[in-house]
């Protein structure tokens, strides 16, 4: 409890007086202490289940806002104990079926309880069995029938990408990991947001130590480090996607997964031509980075986080604390999850398109023939292969001309464009800065064409009539 300034007693230092239990001006604290706070405690009038489970914080929970739920989804969120799906007004029939019918006890028939028990179990079944399929599910896949496409053919296999959990994330490796994501260690504080300015045309950024645990300096650290500051040295967009992959191996051997930094090596390859193979073997590699990432932060999420600051803490530390402990079961809980994880938001986020002749897709590792003339999902860490000249419609909106041997990302088909094309676009976008919103909903599925376009336009026009709409849409692209 916490006694605040003016007399009152609160359950928790971040609340306000409406939660006061009474005020010591008025009332001794041992009686508020005795006679208060019944909602947290086992039984009393008033009293509030959900405040009495320590696994999450009360304040938190309160409203029926579960903070880990709304900011990870689904995957965050508890699954239901059986007594969880069990209807109120049954509880409250057991409840008073089963009370004492006499001051020395005398419970009902053995027939009553066993008749609402078994009620009880039976709709809690149901209602386990009614509960909606757990969006992390793998998605059915296209099946998609073979083409005899002779380049197809001859397109180079799909690139090897390790499915497994990463060896690097052993025991140290994820309190290595705690260390990387601190919101005030050098790393999330400075590196990331000096690499994200880089691209915004700012100096190369300055990358020097980034982990100042000693007992986290280790070799794969150090080699990091070197290989970071060779690729700053070469400048922006002058590494190969073979280099990027490079510095990326060399961040995962330290134990270093941040879907910042992918989505960093993921827009400078955007920027850059790429060989098949070597484009579809980076693509795919940080395709898995994110996915080990999601498992992380899930993980986290419900089992708690392997950084545990004290002074996060309303009491003292334990004996034996450490700024970096694992939450019991966190490695294996994290195994679980990303071998589970088979989506994510990369996934999720792109552009739907049909092809008039074959194509090959790479995707996580696995190549996918895709038949003409159907709709497909072009994600941001896809790549797409057109053997022979094709051409591309999206969503019954624009047709894209792609050459034979095209290899093909959302920067490749907003580059192929053409300046008619560019001009109706220009045309709507004018038409949804002015707050039409049929215009808006025409731009919304062709915002991994133009992004760059639309910042360029909001920049001009800030106050415009469908400014906010069109920055809310850009926004939660980006993010």
């Amino acid at each position: 409890m916490v006694v605040g300034p003016t007399g009152e007693v609160m359950p928790c230092t971040t609340t306000d007086t409406r939660e006061s239990e009474g005020n010591v001006r008025r009332t001794p604290l041992r009686l508020i202490w005795r006679d208060g706070f019944a909602r947290f405690r086992g039984g009393g009038h008033g009293h509030d289940p959900a405040a009495a489970d320590a696994a999450e914080c009360w304040l938190q929970t309160r409203s029926g806002v579960r903070i880990a739920e709304a900011s990870f989804g689904a995957a965050a969120r508890p699954r239901p104990k059986l007594i969880d799906l069990v209807p109120p007004r049954l509880i409250t029939l057991s409840r008073r079926a089963l009370a004492p019918r006499a001051a020395q006890g005398g419970f009902a028939s053995a027939t009553t309880r066993h008749a609402v028990t078994a009620a009880a179990i039976g709709l809690a079944v149901l209602g386990a069995c009614a509960m909606p399929r757990d969006p992390h599910e793998a998605p059915p896949r296209e099946t998609d029938q073979p083409q005899p496409a002779a380049a197809i053919d001859t397109a180079p296999e799909a690139p090897t990408i390790a499915r497994t959990w990463p060896s690097s994330l052993d025991e140290r490796g994820l309190r290595g990991y705690g260390a990387w994501i601190e919101p005030l260690g050098p790393w999330r504080a400075q590196v990331v947001p000096s690499l994200v300015a880089w691209e915004s045309g700012d100096s190369a950024p300055d990358v020097g130590p980034l982990v100042r645990r000693s007992e986290l300096d280790t070799p794969s650290i150090q080699s990091f480090e070197q290989e970071l500051a060779r690729y700053v040295a070469r400048g922006l967009g002058r590494s190969s996607p073979d280099q990027l992959q490079h510095l990326l191996d060399a961040a995962e051997r330290a134990a270093l997964f941040d879907a910042a930094f992918a989505a960093h090596l993921w827009r400078v390859a955007e920027r850059l031509p790429g060989e098949l193979r070597a484009r579809a073997q980076l693509y795919g590699r940080l395709a898995r980075h994110h996915r080990v990432v999601a498992a992380l932060i899930v993980t986290a999420a419900t089992l708690g986080p392997i950084s545990q600051r004290a002074w996060l803490k309303k009491s003292a530390p334990p004996p034996g604390w450490s700024a970096l402990e694992l939450p019991d079961g966190f490695e294996a809980a994290a195994r679980a999850q990303l071998a589970a994880t088979q989506i994510g938001p990369w996934d999720q986020v792109g552009i739907t398109a049909s092809f008039n002749t074959p194509a090959l897709r790479y995707r996580q590792g696995a190549r996918e023939r895709l038949t003409p003339g159907r709709d497909h999902h072009l994600g941001r860490l896809d790549v797409l292969y057109c053997p022979t000249a094709t051409r591309v419609r999206l969503r019954d909106q624009l047709t894209v001309e792609l050459p034979a041997g095209a290899v093909v990302t959302h920067a490749a088909l907003a580059a192929a464009l053409t300046p008619p094309q560019r001009a109706e676009l220009d045309v709507h976008i004018d038409r949804a800065l002015a707050g039409d919103t049929e215009a808006l909903d025409k731009l919304e599925p062709l915002l991994p064409l133009l992004r760059a376009r639309l910042h360029e336009r909001l920049t001009d026009k800030p106050d415009a009539p469908g400014a906010p709409a069109l920055r809310t849409l850009l926004v939660s692209y980006d993010e």
